[in-house]
């Protein structure tokens, strides 16, 4: 059974861009500053490039950077669990960007591919353990906040058999994914690794579309290697 997933309810990793660890801005400080602190390039060198490296960016291409890195993780999470649930990460996923973040961040739509048997294993797992519910409080509606989440049992159990399986799931998921980390705040580990990958293997030139920024940068970055 193929189920359609997203990270704004499967809070496995966060892609979130808009001033997080991976916002360009961000991932990519050290070579601005190559280029703001250079000794070489001339101010209108440099007031050139601080002004298109983002303007002329390719927002495509580093939305599928980002996806590539995510489903990675994502499969290796769902192999580190696999003892609990089996459950198959089909080989696609694309971020999701609202036109204005002032009610939510960017986000991962993905699918997954999991048997009946393993839904019925997950319901099972969840009955004899009250640990799952307890947790699951976290979701309930209180003022100012309206829960779409199965926190409660009724709403798990009726979910789960096909309401909204794809909420339940992500609980599910999301509760493992805690359980890792013993409960404890977090603030979605394996966007660490995420950050990781791409600042150890990428530069910001590689979706500057602009040339003479790019030649900038080489410029200053010479004056340093």
């Amino acid at each position: 059974m193929k189920i359609a997933l997203n990270t704004g309810i499967c809070h496995i990793i966060s892609v979130g861009m808009y001033e997080s660890i991976i916002d360009p801005r961000y991932i990519f400080e050290d070579d601005e500053s190559k280029v703001k602190f250079s000794s070489v390039l001339t101010q209108e060198e440099k007031d050139y490039f601080e002004h298109k490296c983002f303007m002329e960016w390719d927002s495509e291409a580093y939305d599928g950077l980002v996806a590539g890195y995510a489903l990675n993780i994502i499969k290796g999470y769902f192999e580190n669990i696999s003892d609990t649930i089996k459950i198959t990460l089909c080989e696609k996923g694309t971020i999701d960007s609202p036109p204005y973040y002032n009610y939510r961040t960017d986000e991962l739509d993905f699918e997954v591919d999991i048997e009946q048997e393993e839904l019925n294993k997950i319901l099972s797992n969840v009955m004899n353990n009250h640990q799952f519910f307890k947790w699951a409080n976290r979701f309930k509606s209180r003022p100012g906040f309206i829960s779409w989440m199965p926190y409660c049992e009724d709403e798990f159990i009726e979910a789960i058999k096909g309401k909204d399986i794809e909420r339940a799931l992500s609980m599910y998921l999301t509760f493992l994914y805690d359980k890792q980390n013993n409960f404890e705040e977090h603030e979605f580990g394996h966007t660490y690794d995420l950050y990781e990958r791409i600042s150890c293997n990428h530069g910001m030139t590689e979706f500057i579309k602009d040339e003479r920024a790019i030649g900038i940068y080489s410029k200053a970055y010479d004056e340093t290697a």
